[in-house]
């Protein structure tokens, strides 16, 4: 809490557009939006995924499975690169029509926390199960907390 904050948005319709020719074929093929993790199973191995990234580097966004309740509750959009040294803020940063960055300075952290916990955002709702429950009552009866 003690530095500024950023959201990262992206334009994924955008960000589309930037992907090898075989990945754009696959999201034609099936009329798809996103990427679901079957839709990649032409990809085969992680060796594989990264010599996608050889040539270009490319930001992909796909649906995880709904293993748990958190990737449910959030609606999760994952994003994966092919080259695990490279970083996507430096990637986005050679393509700034994909993305804006909303920063969020440090005074004003608390204030916007308060406000999400008035629209029930807090990590009950965000991370089910013990590990979300223990953060928020950590957060709300620990020192400093708002009762």
């Amino acid at each position: 809490m003690d530095e500024d904050g950023v959201i990262w948005c992206v334009d994924v319709s955008q960000s589309r557009q930037l992907l090898p020719a075989k990945f754009k074929e696959v999201l034609q093929e099936k009329f798809a939006y996103l990427f679901s993790v079957d839709m990649l199973d032409f990809i085969g191995t992680l060796d594989d995924f990264d010599n996608f990234g050889k040539d270009m580097d490319f930001l992909l966004f796909f649906e995880p499975p709904s293993l748990d309740a958190r990737i449910v509750n959030q609606n999760a959009i994952l994003s994966v690169m092919p080259n695990p040294d490279q970083i996507p803020s430096a990637y986005l940063a050679h393509y700034p029509h994909l993305c804006k960055r909303i920063i969020i300075p440090k005074k004003l952290k608390w204030r916007l926390r308060d406000l999400l916990d008035q629209d029930n955002v807090t990590e009950r709702i965000l991370f089910p199960g013990l590990d979300g429950l223990s953060d928020w009552l950590k957060r709300y009866y620990g020192p400093g907390g708002s009762p």
